[in-house]
C-alpha cells in the first residue's frame, strides 16, 4: 500500500496523523529480514500450535481433563520467556532460535504421538 500510494487513503486517513506517520516511518525502515523472521515465526508457532491441539485432544480421548491443563500450561511456559525477552531488546533471531526449538520439541512429539493415536483409534474400531 506505501508502494502504490494507496497507504494514505485507506488507512493513514482513519488514524491520527502522529501514529500514521510513525506506523509509515517504522513499515519503511524495517529491513527486509525482519518480514522474514515474522514469515518464519509463524510456521513455527503453527507447529507448536498443532502439537498443544494433539495434547488436547489425546486427553478428550482418553477422557483425561489434565491433558487440557498441560497444555494451557505448556502454551504458557513457551510463551512467557519469548515476551519477556523480546522486551528487554532481544536479538530477533535469538528468540526466533528458541522457537525454532520449541518447534522442533512440538515436532517431535506430534511425530511420536501418531503411535498413540494409531492405537487408540484401532481399539475403536
Amino acid at each position: 500500500m506505501i508502494n502504490s500510494g494507496t497507504f494514505d487513503a485507506a488507512i493513514a486517513s482513519k488514524l491520527p496523523a502522529e501514529t500514521a506517520y510513525l506506523i509509515k516511518s517504522q513499515l519503511v525502515g524495517l529491513s527486509p529480514s525482519m518480514f522474514l523472521a515474522g514469515g518464519v515465526e509463524r510456521v513455527f508457532a503453527m507447529t507448536v500450535q498443532i502439537a498443544f491441539s494433539l495434547l488436547v485432544l489425546y486427553g478428550v480421548m482418553s477422557k483425561r481433563f489434565i491433558y487440557v491443563i498441560y497444555a494451557i500450561l505448556l502454551h504458557g511456559l513457551v510463551n512467557a520467556p519469548l515476551v519477556v525477552l523480546m522486551s528487554k531488546g532481544i536479538n530477533i533471531w535469538v528468540i526466533e532460535g528458541l522457537i525454532a526449538l520449541f518447534a522442533a520439541l512440538g515436532l517431535y512429539y506430534i511425530i511420536k504421538s501418531k503411535e498413540v493415536f494409531k492405537k487408540d483409534f484401532e481399539t475403536l474400531e
